[in-house]
C-alpha cells in the first residue's frame, strides 16, 4: 500500500485476468504521483488494469491527467484499462468532456469487460 499522509491511499491487488488498483482519499497535485506509481506498477505486471476510485473524495485536474496518461500508456501496450469513478471523479470527467477515458459504472462491470470469454 502506498500512502500520502492523510490524503491518498492506494492498494494494488493482482489477479489472473486483471489487477485492481484501489484508491481512497484525495487525488491532487500533492498526491497524484502516488497514483501514477501504483498504476504504472500494475501496468507492468498485469494483462489488464482496473482503477477503482469509488472511495475517492476529491480529485483535481492533476489526478484526471494521471488517469488519462495511464489509459494512453495501457493502450500503447494493448492492455485493457478501466476506471470505476466515485461521484466526484465522474463529475470532473464529465465536466472536462473526457470521452476517451474508459469508465465502468461498477467494479463488477469493469471485471466483466476485462475477463476473457469462456
Amino acid at each position: 500500500m502506498a500512502t500520502a499522509p492523510g490524503i491518498l491511499r492506494c492498494w494494488v491487488r493482482y489477479g489472473t485476468s486483471a489487477t485492481i488498483v484501489r484508491v481512497r482519499g484525495e487525488v491532487d497535485l500533492s498526491s497524484s504521483e502516488i497514483l501514477r506509481r501504483c498504476i504504472t506498477r500494475a501496468l507492468t505486471r498485469s494483462p489488464a488494469v482496473i482503477v477503482d476510485m469509488g472511495s475517492v473524495t476529491y480529485v483535481d485536474g492533476t489526478g484526471i491527467r494521471v488517469l488519462e496518461a495511464m489509459s494512453t500508456r495501457a493502450a500503447d501496450v494493448s492492455r485493457p484499462f478501466w476506471v470505476v469513478p466515485s461521484r466526484q471523479v465522474r463529475r470532473l470527467v464529465t465536466t472536462l468532456q473526457m470521452t476517451t477515458l474508459p469508465i465502468a459504472d461498477s467494479l463488477e462491470e469493469a471485471i466483466e469487460r476485462v475477463t476473457p470469454p469462456d
